[in-house]
């Protein structure tokens, strides 16, 4: 039996609506699945297929596992520290990665859900960010591993022994943990390294800060062994004179010179002012003796010159006293008065030089280390040219019966002094330096007669 044109043309339009429907419904069906499409991967971890409640239930064992695991921090001497990743100032971005895998798929009109869905079985990777807070990282180790950071440099040393010798004590370098660079270490973990590792390595940044002054420094510096000494003698207990001596040779002491530089008295004067304060005591002033602040102040100065001169440096500035001194032979003192008269001298040497003195139980001792040659040495010696005899003063004096006659004052003997540095290599006079010509003004008698 054959159907009719209209039976025919009824299922030709029927039929492929029936097939439409069929197509939409299973489109309908396929978009509205509950679960997470099928090749979703958040950082590598297949999703598909999972519900919400499940993806939820899953992240939780999962993130719980992931702030448990530990990271390993090696030092360069192989020690090794754990800490675990929920220690750690760091803070997992979950929500927003997991809003994003729940909803693709479910938004939009079925169609377009149906399509991404079909779209998404290609593979879909989602990311998970970990947030690191930086300044929170060097907290955290400046508070658990204080005994990698804050270590001191040590700058290296001399010292003088009692026999003369000089010592070096090394420098020493400090090793400290580099924040900067561990902060950096830390903030490139990202979460998949995290969830495809067990455990995470990370050596340890050190970085070495050297000492400002090294024991080669030191030994460039030139200062090998003691290249000049002298001393004089000063009353132990007399006073303002001792404090003055003994406080200026404290502020001498540990001098150091550079090559080239010229060492000033003046400022070892107010330095030794500052610190310790002067005392009255007897000095020379305009060719008599007074009471006065710092007087002992050129014992030391005079002293000082005499190393000086046995060290071959250079006098820049000095000046002798106008009357003899009884601590240093004639011609080798060298005196001092505020903003009139200094002493000066230059380090004429390619090295250092070092001052060191001791002021005790009445000497006074300077020694001078430096370089120089083994081979020379140096002598000062003082040649009195002349003595000049002091004139008399007659004074006339109506308090005296006539033709009477007082010595006030016996006057002094006067010099004229010559100061010769002889410089001896291998024992045999190679030189002789005139170091001074010096002339102490003779002093007047007075005497009083009666009319």
């Amino acid at each position: 039996m054959f159907l009719s044109n209209k039976k025919w043309l009824l299922y030709g339009v029927v039929a492929p609506l029936v097939v439409i429907g069929l197509s939409l419904g299973g489109m309908y069906s396929y978009a509205n699945q509950p679960t997470i499409p099928p090749g979703l991967t958040l950082e590598k971890w297949k999703v598909g297929g999972l519900s919400k409640e499940a993806l939820h239930a899953e992240w939780e064992k999962k993130k719980e596992g992931l702030l448990g695991e530990s990271i390993e921090f090696t030092l360069p001497s192989g020690e090794k520290r754990i800490m675990l990743v929920k220690d750690l100032p760091v803070k997992m971005d979950d929500e927003k990665a997991l809003n994003a895998v729940l909803s693709y798929g479910h938004e939009g009109n079925f169609v377009s859900r149906a399509w991404k869905r079909w779209k998404a079985r290609k593979g879909i990777d989602y990311t998970l960010a970990l947030t690191w807070d930086e300044p929170g990282i060097k907290n955290k180790f400046e508070q658990t591993w204080a005994d990698l950071l804050h270590h001191e440099p040590k700058d290296a040393k001399w010292s003088i022994t009692d026999k003369d010798e000089v010592q070096f004590e090394p420098d020493q370098s400090a090793t400290n943990l580099d924040l900067e660079q561990l902060s950096k270490q830390l903030t490139a973990i990202s979460m998949v390294t995290l969830m495809e590792e067990k455990s995470v390595t990370i050596p340890l940044p050190m970085v070495d800060t050297k000492a400002h002054i090294t024991l080669d420094d030191l030994k460039k510096s030139g200062i090998e062994r003691k290249v000049a000494e002298f001393s004089t003698n000063y009353v132990a207990n007399a006073g303002g004179r001792t404090h003055n001596v003994e406080a200026t040779a404290k502020t001498l002491d540990n001098v150091l010179l550079k090559p080239g530089e010229v060492f000033d008295y003046s400022k070892i004067i107010k330095d030794t002012e500052t610190k310790y304060g002067y005392q009255p005591a007897p000095e020379i002033v305009q060719g008599r003796l007074e009471m006065g602040i710092g007087g002992g102040i050129c014992q030391v100065s005079s002293t000082l010159y005499n190393a000086v001169l046995l060290s071959n440096l250079d006098i820049v500035e000095r000046q002798h006293h106008s009357l003899p001194v009884g601590y240093i032979p004639l011609g080798r003192d060298a005196t001092y008065s505020d903003d009139t008269i200094n002493f000066k001298f230059k380090n004429s040497t390619p090295n250092d030089i070092l001052i060191k003195t001791v002021a005790l139980n009445g000497k006074l001792t300077i020694k001078m280390f430096g370089s120089a040659p083994a081979n020379r040495e140096i002598e000062i010696t003082s040649q009195t040219v002349s003595v000049l005899e002091p004139s008399t003063k007659v004074v006339t004096d109506s308090s005296l019966a006539q033709g009477e006659r007082r010595v006030v004052s016996s006057g002094r003997t006067g010099y004229k002094v010559e100061v010769y540095k002889i410089v001896k290599e291998n024992g045999q006079v190679k030189d002789k330096i005139l170091v001074s010509t010096d002339i102490y003004e003779p002093q007047s008698a007075i005497v009083h007669v009666g009319s």
